[in-house]
């Protein structure tokens, strides 16, 4: 119809005439054609002959229809696109609003991480500041003579300042594993010395309450190891001492054996407690690493204690590579388990150990400085010092230390860590340099209150020659001073 139409208009007008037509093929298949005509006038100006072409542009044609489909589905897909960008920006705005309240929670959390670890510090030198004063005046009264009545007094006030200082480091060592605060030292030890020094530690209490206690490490135990032998006692002797505090006859082993699968060719060992006590009930198991968790949470329990011995057990046992359980029935004991991965000491070296003076009637006139801002803590020492006749200079910082360390020359020096107008690291350094000058070395044992991770090892690198911590134990106080000097 199109092409009829149009032939009679040419036919008419004369005018050429183009066209795109449709067209069904012989095979049947569409296709497309285009046509162009012309018409031949004669002299009078009338249509007589009609000049056309025909041309097949079927491939074309589709050639155009798909670029047009195709440009259309661009359109379409960059209309998608746009839509997705869009979406895409939003959640990147959504994110960056995201991320920077992730970085100001990350920043509030470090800042309150931070005011933690001080906030420990600060609690474990302002509690055991004056717990080293109490705890001192406590010892020196047992060293005189007290009626029978004042015995019995003093021994339990000792014991009720000892049981306090144990729930404090049971808190402090808690939030400083909860808090990450608490970093392995890597130090060769004995490891026969070490399960002796536990067996030793309650064996006085056990006999007491007629239960033996023994140790079995088997025969292809390396003794010789490398690792935190403080934090590994601690573990053990905080499992041996609910042993005797739970076993009212019978029996405690501590068995060591050696597991067959190194990891990372470290030495992994397994550590067993065994007792013959009243045992647990297995409805109490599963809560039993957890903090603040007791057997008997009920108002008539008959044993103290936090409920963080094991929580803190467990804690140190994650740290050291290991896993920590237990298998137990009731009214038949229990049996604590533990591995911990160390490395073994090849050198196979003792632990340098100055010797040990021997305890004699005569005094030794040792000259000791000691710097010490706490009021308390000065005039317990100065009694112990009459008590022993040391000659001791006494002074309140660190600037007055060195001082007087510049002008005499002392057996030893017992510094304060924190003090005002200049610490005891500071107070080290400057002697140990004016020390070199003088081709001469004075032993110098820091006095913290602090007791937090990596004070130990602070004191060391600062030069220092040994630590304690307070509050201190005059025993060990004494015996340091002996073997130092």
């Amino acid at each position: 119809e199109k092409l009829s139409t149009s032939l009679d208009k040419i036919s008419q007008t004369g005018l050429p005439y183009e066209a795109e037509l449709e067209i069904v093929r012989q095979d049947g298949s569409n296709g497309w054609i285009w046509i162009r005509c012309e018409a031949e006038r004669d002299s009078m100006g009338k249509v007589v002959v009609l000049h056309g072409t025909v041309q097949d542009i079927t491939d074309r044609v589709e050639s155009e229809r798909a670029l047009q489909e195709s440009n259309q589905k661009l359109l379409t897909n960059n209309e998608e696109f746009e839509a997705l960008n869009e979406e895409l920006r939003a959640t990147l705005e959504n994110l960056e609003a995201a991320n920077e309240q992730l970085l100001s929670a990350k920043k509030r959390a470090e800042e309150a991480n931070l005011a933690k670890s001080q906030f420990l510090s600060n609690m474990s030198h302002e509690i055991r500041t004056p717990m080293n004063g109490f705890m001192g005046v406590l010892q020196l009264l047992q060293t005189t003579n007290l009626t029978e009545e004042q015995e019995d007094l003093t021994e339990i006030a000792k014991s009720s300042a000892d049981a306090l200082l144990v729930l404090v480091s049971d808190i402090l060592d808690y939030s400083k594993i909860e808090a990450g605060k608490i970093e392995l030292s890597k130090r060769p030890f004995n490891l026969n010395d070490l399960i002796d020094e536990v067996v030793k530690l309650f064996k006085i209490s056990a006999d007491k309450e007629g239960i033996s206690i023994e140790a079995h490490i088997e025969k292809d135990v390396p003794i010789h190891l490398i690792g935190d032998s403080f934090r590994l006692k601690q573990v053990i002797s905080n499992l041996v001492g609910n042993a005797v505090k739970f076993t009212p006859s019978g029996s405690i082993q501590i068995f060591v054996r050696i597991l067959k699968n190194p990891i990372d060719q470290k030495v992994a060992l397994e550590f067993e407690v065994r007792d013959t006590g009243m045992g647990i009930p297995q409805d109490k198991i599963h809560t039993l690493f957890e903090r603040f968790s007791q057997v008997d949470n009920s108002n008539t329990r008959m044993y103290g204690g936090s409920g963080l011995g094991l929580s803190i057990c467990k804690g140190l046992i994650n740290l050291m590579g290991g896993k920590i359980w237990v298998e137990s029935i009731e009214g038949r004991g229990s049996r604590f388990y533990f591995t911990c991965l160390l490395e073994e000491n090849l050198v196979k070296k003792e632990n340098a150990k100055v010797p040990l003076a021997k305890k004699s009637n005569a005094k030794r006139a040792i000259k000791i400085l000691l710097a010490e801002d706490d009021l308390a803590g000065r005039k317990i020492f100065e009694k112990i010092s009459k008590n022993n006749d040391w000659d001791v200079t006494l002074v309140e910082n660190g600037q007055q230390a060195v001082d007087r360390f510049k002008e005499k020359i002392f057996d030893l020096v017992l510094l304060d860590v924190q003090m005002p107008v200049m610490d005891g690291y500071m107070a080290t350094e400057i002697m140990r340099k004016y020390e070199y000058t003088q081709a001469r070395k004075t032993p110098i044992i820091a006095l913290t209150a602090h007791a937090l991770q990596g004070d130990r090892d602070r004191c060391l690198e600062a030069g220092m020659d040994d630590y304690l911590s307070k509050p201190v134990n005059l025993e060990e106080l004494n015996e340091m001073i002996l073997r130092w000097t």
